[in-house]
């Protein structure tokens, strides 16, 4: 499948625990229809550690296309609320009221994804810091390596 190519702004962590499972250089925890779902990667700033989300969702009702709703922690549609705090380097995005997403960085080059659920965005996919469902699939404490993706839908 070809690589689409990713915001010129984001630097992937070495290593992200995605609910559980535990990716090493893998740019894009989840894939479809060759584009990201999301990503989270390191900052470049000089602030105290923050991670950067880029969250995805159909262009459109009943588009196949996909878009990102959040680009480098700025929310991009209504409903979308981005929450961060530095001094426990941690994102959190809500839509619609539902926490759609959490991420800590815990070191220089790892962070960790402890809750998802991509649901209100078109995605069966959620997960908490124990297991993570895709479609029918759980996972738990799996390791992915050296992957352009390590979830592809479509």
């Amino acid at each position: 499948m070809p690589e689409f190519p990713l915001p010129p702004d984001y630097q992937p962590f070495r290593e992200l625990t995605l609910c559980s499972n535990i990716l090493v250089n893998v740019p894009v925890p989840i894939q479809v229809g060759g584009r990201p779902a999301f990503l989270v990667g390191q900052s470049q700033s000089d602030r105290p550690p923050l991670p950067l989300v880029w969250l995805a969702a159909p262009s459109s009702p009943n588009s196949k296309e996909w878009a990102f709703v959040v680009a480098s922690n700025q929310p991009l549609r209504p409903l979308i609320v981005v929450e961060t705090d530095h001094s426990t380097a941690t994102v959190q995005i809500q839509v619609g009221g539902t926490l759609a997403l959490r991420a800590r960085q815990f070191s220089p080059d790892a962070a960790v994804v402890d809750a998802l659920d991509l649901r209100p965005l078109g995605l069966v996919a959620y997960g908490s810091e124990t297991e993570f469902h895709l479609g029918g699939m759980m996972m738990e404490r799996n390791k992915f390596e050296n992957l352009y993706a390590a979830f592809a839908i479509g």
